[in-house]
């Protein structure tokens, strides 16, 4: 089961959640932190994306964590039930823009954390 509803507001350590898989995927955050695997995270990092077309005014894009790894890469965490298009159209300006690889993640029983792209090709499959 996958969990992705929007159930009430959880706080922790003064960062409000408002759903029960971004309060787990914080907790993970705060452990893989104090246990060293990772060097930093940042909730809610937001990133000025150009627009679709010319004429229009670039856009901020808000996504759920920003995660520096020991080795200085950069992984962007949005936590989603399902990618759309536009999804990967931020995935590769970030790419290109801010050298930083953005993931949609989401939580199965089954699989725990699980990349979305994955999830898809397996389904496929």
């Amino acid at each position: 089961m996958l969990l992705t509803k929007n159930i009430r507001s959880f706080e922790s350590d003064n960062v409000v959640c408002k759903s029960l898989i971004k309060e787990k995927y914080y907790d993970q955050l705060k452990w893989l932190l104090q246990n060293r695997f990772i060097k930093s995270f940042e909730v809610c990092p937001t990133f000025q994306l150009s627009s679709k077309e010319e004429h229009e005014f670039p856009f901020l894009y808000t996504a759920d964590f920003k995660i520096i790894n020991l080795n200085g890469s950069v992984d962007v965490i949005d936590l989603k039930s399902m990618e759309k298009d536009e999804f990967y159209r931020k995935k590769r300006e970030l790419k290109e823009r801010f050298s930083c690889t953005l993931s949609c993640i989401t939580y199965d029983e089954k699989q725990k954390w699980i990349n979305r792209e994955k999830l898809s090709w397996w389904s496929c499959g």
